[in-house]
């Protein structure tokens, strides 16, 4: 009954976005799959960078007739630092880099009316959910909440739920990172 996304989106945001670590699968990358670790500065202290680099880039500032630009991305622990056409001079060395190999690069999604207490297979049965077994349930917003991520849904907020805290536990369970999901 669980179906995983069909297909991988690639996603960041404007400079100063936090990011948080999500997965360590990296099977195409996004928020959730960079496996963020410290490395070691110029100056010896540990620091978390990441360098996205030849990325097709759409800001979605709201201009009608903006095109991807080639260019790269800098994330410095969990916040954009950067986003620039072209290269970002850094010292790869002391920097994670991540070839996206021309990949589109777009902030993420986010959705404002949504219910993670419903299955994927879900069939408009609300008692039936309601009814569920916790630990069943459980397994099933997790799911739904990893299924909106890999879709590429970094924001989501709950419209309601099934059983009681739904949205709660899973913000927790996603925060702690014992489970994937977008921010909640």
């Amino acid at each position: 009954p669980y179906q995983r996304a069909g297909r991988a989106h690639s996603t960041t945001a404007r400079p100063g976005t936090r990011l948080r670590r999500r997965s360590t699968r990296l099977h195409s990358w996004s928020e959730r799959s960079l496996n963020l670790e410290p490395v070691v500065g110029v100056e010896g202290d540990m620091t978390e960078r990441t360098l996205v680099r030849n990325a097709r880039v759409l800001t979605c500032r709201g201009a009608l007739d903006e095109v991807p630009v080639d260019g790269d991305v800098l994330i410095e622990g969990t916040r954009i630092a950067a986003v620039r056409p072209g290269r970002i001079d850094v010292d790869e060395a002391a920097v994670r880099v991540i070839d996206v190999g021309g990949a589109t690069v777009v902030p993420g999604l986010g959705d404002a009316h949504t219910h993670i207490s419903w299955p994927l297979d879900f069939v408009f049965d609300h008692a039936a959910v309601a009814a569920a077994p916790p630990a069943e349930h459980a397994l099933d917003v997790a799911a739904v909440t990893r299924t909106f991520l890999e879709s590429g849904y970094t924001t989501i907020v709950g419209a309601g739920a099934t059983q009681p805290r739904d949205d709660l536990l899973a913000h927790e369970a996603i925060e702690s990172g014992l489970i994937p999901g977008p921010r909640l």
